[in-house]
């Protein structure tokens, strides 16, 4: 993909009036370092979540769990498809660990994203299936959320642990 093809789209883009613009700091030898700008967290948000319908997010598929990058996805409701496959299998793992039927992921099964490529080319070209995909990712999205909420407030082994150990009239 050249620069030039999306030129045009990208300086209208650049011309939206609620765009939120940020001033980006440098990483050039002048400023190395610097943490000027005035707010590190816009700047972290504007990275992690972006302003598309739905994220494609990259985890490392060798390792057993998932960044803070998915459990923020997860945690914010912000629709995402992972570039592979088996972070959706390791999402359904934990739910089903603890104790959750596991949903139905809205996406044909696939090692990497490029295997399913055309065939969500052919969704997000036609505005009602593109549609139909977000309204199923949205669904899948919220129980996952639910799940990992429910648990968190219910099923928090360490401070089960904690209240074992302090007396009932603290409590």
């Amino acid at each position: 993909i050249w620069k030039h093809q999306y030129e045009k789209d990208y300086n209208e883009f650049l011309e939206l009036p609620n765009l939120r613009k940020m001033d980006k700091r440098g990483y050039n030898i002048d400023d190395f370092g610097g943490e000027w700008m005035r707010n590190n967290m816009e700047e972290g948000m504007w990275k992690m979540f972006g302003i598309a319908d739905v994220n494609l997010i990259h985890e490392n598929p060798e390792v057993q769990c998932f960044s803070e990058k998915t459990i923020c996805h997860i945690l914010a409701g912000k629709l995402f498809i992972d570039v592979h496959y088996r972070t959706i299998q390791k999402i359904h793992k934990v739910i089903e660990l603890i104790g959750y039927d596991v949903p139905n992921y809205p996406l044909p099964e696939y090692d990497d994203i490029t295997d399913i490529l055309p065939w969500l080319r052919e969704q997000m070209d036609d505005d009602e299936k593109w549609d139909d995909l977000k309204f199923k990712l949205k669904s899948w999205l919220e129980y996952i959320r639910k799940c990992f909420l429910k648990s968190i407030n219910e099923r928090n082994s360490l401070l089960d642990e904690i209240f074992k150990t302090i007396p009932n009239n603290i409590i």
